[in-house]
């Protein structure tokens, strides 16, 4: 190496220190460490538990993105994410006529910017006394408040409801505002739904 020149020299000191680093980095990936056989593999309680926890993470702890199709949070609840700026979002669950539907809701969303935020049973007026009360989904229930449709059919929901399903059909969600202002609307819903 006393021919090199200082600048080579170093490039391979660097070098070496990197390959250094990528190899001991490797031995703190327990998948690595079992194939080069520092140790057996095993499934132990506490990695099953772990597993678990690391499966049951929702997505609730990141920042939402508006879809028209609500969000999952716990699957294993049902327990979803109905967007105050986004139509009708089904929950992907059919139902029959006669079924009874339970629901449990809660959140806040702001349906109108001049207004404060509403609660999932709405603001303290329907919307069948504002100007152009037809472009509500339904302007018998108030407005800003969480409804479902179940076929033709529609439901005012509130925070705890139980409904009997008029038709066949697919439930959806949507915050009862004007569909064709929705865009400025903030906040959404979690609903948790279940068929009985």
């Amino acid at each position: 190496m006393d021919g090199w020149t200082r600048g080579e020299k170093i490039a391979l000191y660097t070098l070496l220190v990197g390959i250094i680093g990528v190899l001991v980095g490797l031995l703190t990936v327990p998948e690595f460490r079992r194939v080069m056989g520092f140790y057996p593999e095993r499934t132990s309680k506490s990695s099953t538990t772990e597993a678990a926890k690391s499966e049951s993470r929702t997505v609730s702890d990141q920042s939402p993105v508006p879809s028209f199709s609500p969000q999952i949070v716990r699957s294993y609840r049902t327990v979803f994410r109905i967007y105050g700026n986004a139509g009708w979002q089904s929950v992907h669950m059919r139902v029959t006529k006669g079924t009874w539907v339970s629901i449990s809701a809660s959140g806040s969303v702001t349906w109108d910017p001049t207004l404060p935020a509403v609660g999932v049973d709405g603001a303290a007026f329907s919307a069948s006394g504002l100007q152009n009360s037809l472009d509500f989904p339904m302007p018998s229930a108030a407005c800003g408040a969480l409804i479902m449709r179940i076929g033709d059919t529609k439901y005012f929901v509130g925070s705890i409801t139980k409904i009997q399903a008029q038709n066949d059909g697919e439930i959806e969600f949507m915050v009862n505002d004007r569909l064709n202002s929705l865009s400025d609307n903030n906040g959404s819903f979690m609903i948790e739904v279940k068929k009985e």
